[in-house]
């Protein structure tokens, strides 16, 4: 009973600031190496809480201040690896050959190796890995992973992924994105079993490839995406020859499960499913599966918006099905938007949980990548890239806003929005005439982060903002600041509306208070997509991705100065290109490269909000004709790109432009 509140992560949510902060990162080293005797389990978990309440650990050296590293090296390795102390676990190990003496220590050697961005010399370590029997099932998976970054013995991979899933079921799971955030527990199904070992590959090489984004190794992932498209290929293949015959002789002519079972043909698709689709007026043949990381986080519903536009303009076809879990959506009225085009399907709402798990196993056959597309053409790109290429295409055509068309229809169908709009515009004293500004300011409350860690560098202080919400309150109009109720407290200001924290916010009024504003104040989170998704003029500050954009022309942007040690900045050429373009994914990255970042300064801010409050009067070329040398200067930027279409179709603020042109734009 003790355990599982002491492993529990909420308690340590709400106990770990108060316990961390006060105990010396030495000390609890010390502390947690003692633990590890006792109940390494517990011991690991602790560490890792501690890292992640103190990011900065990763920083110092550890190993050479402890007496316990050579009576307890074990213990010494694995904890360094989870203090994510990995140039420290690297040393301990080499300096003793630890390596070669045993296979535990050749496991976290390799693995602390993948997590710096060695990538080369984590696939070297698979070399080393000894011929005989494996019987964990984590190192059997972290081999194949080697073996597969390696670009070697997928086969032998594969026999290794199906090893440890027998051992560990949950291991069977259908992998596409960690966005999914599924629970661990999970019970195989037969279409698992029947995909065996290549639907395994399928999950290892799209894990693989998001991963390499995550350690700044970018340029390799869409090799890796490139392979589970293979995989995926393959599957298909395999299984509507499977079902042909099953059809046609009634028995499954080989096992499907483990290689014990038979059935007859619904051991592999039960009829209750294919009668679910048939009412659905989807035939096997032509489901295309969307899996539940396209729900989890509001800007990945945005791109399903995205994703259905390049069905429109033929780039994928079939019958697309969403899949959702009730208590992961981020926005189900958002969700509900795609349901003409693609039926959202909640698991034990709308569809019986049994069936719902049987489409989420498909989605290794027909399901459609997060991150990587493939084109009529059969090239693989990710599928950021593609769908920045795509909006370019669709607004060349002329093309409309199918979402916001689909909220349009939805608001106008009930009285209820308009009942809430003038409770909520009253209580704060706006009059029925005013307009109004909505503001995002990407924050780490949402997601708990700490700063130094993870994608912290992505957040922006709102002081710089406070000049540009002063011109437009002086203007006229009002700002309003959408996000979460944990958001940072805005200053008391005129015309400011901290919405975030107010108990009005919903679903509805979120995606209200957006589609009719005058123009949007944003940065590269979700919000964003949805803004472009309903053709809202924007101005997005305090940029930095990795990824291509899926702006429209309504965008203008402003991004993150990148400094290295000796002053220098990062060129917009570099930061589109590999290994730049990658290295700004997460703090520990960028710190790992001696870079830092530099938020946006309040002119800088000031005067993209200027020039996209004209865009939305539409009378942004007297703004650029008062600047001066527009033209020169976004040809310089297109000129600087490695493609063109890397931010879509949308433009950097001129002022930026005009200010940093001499050191980003070389």
């Amino acid at each position: 009973m003790w355990r599982r509140y002491v492993l529990n992560r909420r308690l340590w949510r709400f106990l770990g600031p108060f316990c961390f902060a006060v105990v010396p990162t030495r000390l609890m080293y010390r502390a947690l190496l003692q633990l590890y005797r006792f109940h390494p389990a517990l011991s690991t978990q602790v560490a890792r809480y501690y890292s992640q309440f103190h990011p900065q650990t990763a920083q110092r050296s550890l190993w050479k201040k402890t007496p316990f590293r050579n009576s307890a090296p074990r213990a010494a390795a694995h904890l360094l690896f989870d203090l994510k102390q990995y140039e420290s676990s690297i040393a301990l190990i080499e300096r003793y050959d630890l390596q070669l003496k045993d296979v535990h220590f050749l496991w976290l050697l390799g693995r602390s190796y993948f997590e710096l961005g060695r990538v080369e010399d984590a696939a070297a370590c698979a070399k080393l890995w000894p011929k005989t029997q494996l019987s964990d099932p984590f190192m059997m998976q972290t081999l194949a992973h080697f073996l597969l970054l390696a670009g070697k013995e997928e086969s032998r991979a594969a026999e290794l992924l199906r090893g440890a899933a027998q051992l560990v079921p949950e291991l069977w799971r259908p992998h596409q994105n960690l966005s999914a955030r599924e629970p661990w527990a999970y019970i195989p199904t037969a279409i698992d079993f029947l995909a065996g070992a290549r639907g395994l590959l399928f999950d290892a090489y799209n894990y693989l490839g998001q991963r390499t984004e995550h350690i700044g190794r970018g340029e390799l992932s869409c090799r890796l995406y490139a392979s589970a498209l293979r995989c995926q290929g393959t599957l298909r293949k395999q299984f509507e020859r499977q079902m042909a015959l099953t059809t046609s002789t009634g028995v499954v002519a080989s096992s499907v499960k483990n290689g014990t079972s038979a059935g007859k043909a619904n051991a592999i698709v039960s009829d209750e499913c294919v009668a679910f689709l048939a009412e659905l007026g989807i035939e096997l043949k032509d489901l295309r599966i969307l899996p539940v990381e396209w729900t989890t986080q509001i800007g990945h519903e945005g791109m399903i918006d995205i994703l259905l536009r390049m069905q429109d303009l033929g780039w994928w076809r079939g019958r697309p099905v969403i899949l959702a879990r009730p208590q992961s959506v981020a926005n189900h009225l958002l969700l509900s938007l795609f349901d003409q085009k693609a039926p959202v399907l909640v698991a034990g709402v709308n569809v019986d949980a049994a069936i719902w798990g049987e489409l989420a196993s498909l989605q290794r056959m027909y399901g459609l990548n997060f991150k990587a597309f493939q084109a009529p053409s059969s090239e693989v790109s990710l599928w950021q890239e593609a769908g920045a290429l795509l909006m370019n295409e669709w607004e060349a055509d002329g093309r409309g806003h199918p979402m916001r068309d689909a909220f349009d229809k939805l608001v106008a169908s009930t009285s209820m929005v308009r009942q809430i709009v003038e409770r909520a515009r009253s209580g704060w004293g706006m009059s029925l005439g005013d307009w109004y500004v909505c503001l995002h300011l990407r924050d780490a409350s949402h997601y708990g982060e700490r700063r130094g860690a993870g994608q912290t560098h992505r957040n922006s202080d709102v002081q710089t903002y406070l000049e540009a919400i002063k011109y437009i309150t002086s203007q006229g109009g009002w700002v309003i600041k959408l996000g979460g109720p944990r958001s940072p407290e805005l200053p008391k200001m005129d015309r400011l509306i901290d919405y975030a924290r107010s108990d009005e916010r919903s679903e509805l009024f979120d995606l209200h208070l957006l589609r009719n504003c005058k123009f949007f104040i944003g940065t590269t989170s979700g919000l964003t997509n949805v803004a472009v998704s309903f053709g809202i003029p924007s101005a997005l500050v305090n940029c930095i991705t990795t990824d291509a954009q899926l702006w429209g022309d309504q965008v203008r942007f402003v991004l993150k100065t990148v400094r290295l040690p000796a002053g220098d900045e990062v060129t917009q050429r570099e930061l589109t290109s590999t290994p730049w373009r990658w290295r700004v994914f997460s703090s520990e990255v960028l710190a790992a490269n001696g870079a830092v970042l530099q938020d946006n300064t309040a002119d800088e801010v000031l005067e993209i909000v200027k020039q996209v409050d004209a865009l939305a009067r539409g009378d942004e070329r007297a703004y650029s004709e008062k600047l001066g040398g527009a033209d020169e200067l976004l040809s310089k930027w297109t000129a600087s790109l490695a493609f063109s279409h890397f931010y879509g179709n949308a433009t950097p603020s001129l002022y930026f432009l005009k200010k940093h042109a001499a050191k980003f734009l070389k």
